[in-house]
């Protein structure tokens, strides 16, 4: 598929694949530009199904092929050749991170961001958790709530066991370097079979002394985190915790953990019924991305 190598043929690709745009986005393995200009993508990947259900929501009368390319770069160098006029027919989705305090979010109708620091911010919250929760265990929402104000207050204590350290990742990330390793986010993560799930405290002060005696300061500060801490903290690590919580509350019922994959659907097929609710700040939010979009 040569054409593929060319902006008029990404822009034209639409036209092969029978739909009113191609979306590009993260998810899956990690491709480069130059394997995506190939041709290459993958099928599957939760990001998918995500951008999948608000896109059906919010633009039901179009047709979309979803391609997974991996890693933000490179789909945010579809993004600036959408934001340069290059490309058209194509649109790139992609996570917020902290483009919104650095300034570094891409400005085009076609190029379009989670509310959130990612969209596991948007889906792996307390309420969409219980939702969940009552979906895999088929408890009854009426004779569970306690169950919900229990989530809640997990919560509420994880928030305010992160709020330093996700200030300190924005801080990081704006110096080149970030709080929370990357790879390995359950290490944050208190995990004990008798008692709800926690951030690892001892975790989070171990980490602050190796980057106190590895960095140079002070580190530059440029931008400001707003007060709502969680909807910025690092989406794997809030992912990861949300796994663990919602599996906590199952194996209290004797239910086994489900895959991951299967709560992740299971949690995003929940997300979507918080869009009934028309004056919500993620209907607001995502009507606004959707709305924007030109094909």
């Amino acid at each position: 598929m040569s054409f593929l190598r060319t902006d008029s043929g990404l822009s034209n690709l639409y036209l092969f694949t029978g739909t009113n745009a191609v979306v590009y986005l993260e998810g899956g393995s990690s491709l480069s530009i130059e394997q995506v200009d190939a041709g290459e993508f993958n099928t599957c990947s939760s990001d998918i199904r995500f951008w999948q259900t608000v896109f059906t929501k919010f633009q039901p009368n179009q047709r979309f092929e979803y391609k997974s390319i991996g890693c933000k770069d490179t789909v945010s160098k579809i993004a600036k050749r959408i934001e340069s006029g290059s490309v058209k027919n194509v649109i790139a989705v992609m996570d917020r991170d902290f483009d919104n305090i650095c300034e570094t979010k891409i400005n085009s109708n076609n190029v379009l961001y989670t509310k959130g620091y990612s969209w596991e911010n948007d889906c792996w919250t307390p309420e969409v958790i219980y939702d969940a929760y009552c979906i895999l265990s088929g408890s009854c929402k009426t004779n569970s709530t306690e169950t919900l104000q229990e989530i809640i207050n997990i919560y509420i204590d994880f928030e305010k066991s992160t709020r330093r350290y996700i200030k300190l990742d924005a801080v990081l990330l704006q110096n080149s370097h970030s709080f929370f390793d990357r790879a390995k986010p359950e290490k944050y993560i208190t995990i004990n079979s008798s008692r709800r799930p926690s951030f690892n405290t001892q975790q989070g002060k171990q980490t602050l002394r190796e980057i106190r005696n590895s960095l140079p300061r002070p580190l530059r500060r440029r931008f400001d985190l707003p007060p709502t801490s969680l909807e910025d903290c690092f989406g794997h690590l809030f992912e990861a915790f949300g796994f663990r919580v919602l599996s906590f509350f199952l194996k209290k019922l004797s239910l086994p953990n489900p895959p991951k994959d299967y709560a992740t659907s299971a949690v995003v097929n929940a997300f979507k019924d918080k869009f009934s609710d028309k004056k919500s700040a993620m209907h607001t939010h995502y009507l606004g991305e959707l709305s924007r979009v030109v094909i």
